[in-house]
């Protein structure tokens, strides 16, 4: 399994003169289909908006949802350990 993240466009205001976007973590892993290599989506684990990801309160959100997620998948360790390593190069943690 693997993170891959997904970067989506969010709904722009009128008075907006950039477009925002938000990041979404979404754990996948990769599954062979009649002969093909195709990624399955595991578990959507948490979202931040690109704008708030040096906002310390954005990202204790953030955390809280991936924690809470890979709870719930119950991995090995060195697995969760692998994914989180991966996610705070993008949001860090502190």
């Amino acid at each position: 399994m693997f993170v891959r993240w997904k970067r989506r466009k969010l709904a722009q205001k009128e008075s907006a003169c950039s477009q925002a976007y938000s990041l979404y973590a979404v754990l996948v892993r990769n599954q062979r289909v009649e002969g093909k290599t195709m990624q399955q989506v595991v578990k959507y684990l948490a979202y931040i908006s690109e704008n708030d990801i040096e906002d310390p309160a954005e990202r204790l959100r953030f955390w809280e949802r991936v924690d809470k997620g890979l709870i719930d998948l119950n991995l090995p360790p060195d697995q969760v350990e692998a994914i989180d390593q991966k996610l705070n190069r993008v949001v860090p943690r502190t």
